[in-house]
């Protein structure tokens, strides 16, 4: 089921069969392996959704930091505790969603500072500048940044 759920996450009229996969699904490991490897918010995230808690802190890295699902990544990055884990998915992951998540939960100065001065997205970057503390680092953004959007 597991299989016929991963493979049937798209295109559209397919998804029914991925869900309804899904659905008849109990065994938590066949759900982790949709929740990770399933594309869709309608097949992977319900497959998360369904996943008894409360989730092993094992199991919430993994899904923050390797599902293939954006969404299913910010869902888990918003339920994970672990500074390392936050550090990493705000650092490195692909898309702007999942880092804006983990940019909201850090406490970490260096990791806060660093997406502030170098990612990309001005959306990750102003989740970051309030929990900025650094004065140096302030000063720097205000010295250099050039789109006036921080």
């Amino acid at each position: 089921m597991a299989r016929v759920a991963i493979g049937n996450c798209e295109p559209d009229s397919r998804r029914s069969v991925g869900e309804a996969a899904v659905a008849k699904l109990t065994d938590p490991k066949a759900l982790e392996r949709v929740a990770i490897d399933g594309k869709g918010l309608s097949v992977a995230g319900y497959a998360q959704r369904r996943l008894p808690e409360p989730l092993d802190p094992a199991l919430l890295a993994r899904m923050a930091l390797e599902a293939k699902d954006a969404l299913v990544r910010e869902s888990a990055i918003g339920k994970v505790t672990d500074q390392p884990v936050l550090v990493k998915a705000a650092l490195t992951d692909k898309e702007s969603g999942p880092r804006r998540a983990a940019v909201a939960q850090l406490t970490d100065q260096m990791a806060l500072s660093q997406v502030l001065l170098e990612d990309k997205n001005d959306g990750v970057r102003l989740a970051a500048l309030p929990q900025v503390t650094d004065p140096a680092v302030l000063a720097k953004v205000a010295l250099t940044d050039t789109n006036g959007k921080l």
